[in-house]
């Protein structure tokens, strides 16, 4: 990683409504380190300016520190951002700093401190930037990690696989080497899936053992499609558990309206997986 000398981190903020984002993190002469943004090709924008207006002012300041982007508690978003920034931790103790998406709770709260033990990671190490942060010696990344659009790098599949080996020493997991569907009838979300019972009653039919992903621990859902030889479910976050498939497995997206993501079919191109994509009125 790159290091950048008395680098300033500006406080972050998000505007829902017009989805305009800010805090980033720029050089000793005040210059924007374009690497450290959130790709821009995504939905919202960043409004960093490219050079610092003025000093910073009553900073909060630390001697050294590795900065790996943001922070998304989002479920999804945290397995396709957050864990393949944290792949790249590094095997010191050094601070991790981020930049908060909205308003986190604690790093490791709920299913993701099994993810943080599973990678070797210490929660005491991470820490948000919440007000302007001066850092005598900030270790920053080549770039950010773009699984959500389509680029998987050896560093992100390597901590899929030690949180794969983590869940399967931890659990018991049935099936083992069959087929599940993940369902998302039981999840309290804003994203409805019209028809999905008859969708499980396909599936059912045809081998599959339906689980409500949602009502397990994180360590029990990793246990079970790291022995399954069959993923299938409807596209959207559950599937980025088949990340933490044995290579080679078999996927099933289905779909009902709107595109398969891109991370989806990244990851699992890169696990050698094989992918089968079908409209939700195709299943019966």
């Amino acid at each position: 990683m790159p290091i950048i000398v008395s680098a300033t981190l500006t406080a972050p903020n998000y505007d829902n409504e017009t989805s305009r984002l800010t805090g980033a993190v720029y050089d000793e002469d005040g210059t924007l380190v374009a690497t450290c943004l959130r790709d821009s090709r995504l939905a919202w924008k960043h409004d960093d300016p490219e050079t610092l207006p003025s000093p910073p002012t009553n900073a909060e300041r630390l001697r050294e520190a590795r900065y790996l982007g943001r922070y998304i508690g989002h479920f999804g978003h945290f397995l396709i951002e957050t864990l393949p920034a944290l792949a790249r931790a590094g095997f010191d103790d050094l601070p991790l700093l981020f930049h908060p998406w909205g308003v986190p709770d604690a790093p490791g709260a709920g299913y993701r401190a099994f993810l943080l033990n599973a990678l070797g990671i210490d929660e005491a190490r991470i820490g948000f930037v919440r007000r302007v942060t001066v850092v005598d010696k900030l270790h920053v990344p080549d770039s950010l990690p773009n699984v959500i659009l389509g680029d998987v790098d050896r560093a992100t599949l390597d901590a899929y696989a030690f949180i794969r080996q983590a869940a399967l020493r931890v659990t018991q997991a049935t099936p083992h080497g069959g087929a599940i569907y993940l369902s998302r009838r039981a999840f309290d979300g804003r994203r409805e899936v019209k028809g999905e019972d008859t969708v499980e009653d396909a599936f059912r039919r045809d081998g599959y053992t339906v689980i409500h992903p949602q009502q397990l621990p994180i360590h029990e859902q990793i246990g079970l499609v790291a022995r399954a030889e069959a993923v299938a479910g409807f596209e959207g976050s559950a599937l980025h558990l088949c990340g933490f498939m044995r290579p080679g497995s078999r996927v099933t997206v289905v779909t009902q309206d709107r595109p398969v993501p891109l991370a989806i079919l990244a990851v699992n191109d890169a696990l050698g997986h094989v992918t089968t994509v079908i409209p939700s009125t195709g299943v019966g």
